[in-house]
């Protein structure tokens, strides 16, 4: 279960002239910087099928967006770097 249903917030939605549409799986895959149609297929029984949009909904919805985990890896290296330079100086 996601946040948004775990708080009752119910599905990521965008305001229109005509209302609030629910996000699409696409929007969705791009939002989190998964490749387009990442969540779209999945194997049964040995078989390529694709996946309901409530599935493909869950699987972003679980996810960690990937441009902010490259972020914080590369200041990780970064900081260990400078820190390891700083030592051998010492």
């Amino acid at each position: 279960m996601n946040l948004c249903n775990r708080l009752h917030l119910g599905p990521p939605l965008v305001p229109t002239s005509k209302g609030v549409r629910r996000l699409t799986p696409l929007e969705r895959e791009r939002l989190q910087g998964f490749p387009d149609d990442w969540t779209r297929w999945t194997l049964r029984n040995g078989r390529e099928v694709e996946q309901s949009d409530s599935a493909r909904d869950r699987q972003t919805g679980n996810a960690v967006a990937v441009p902010v985990i490259e972020w914080a890896v590369r200041r990780i290296v970064a900081v260990s770097a400078a820190l390891s330079g700083s030592e051998a100086a010492a």
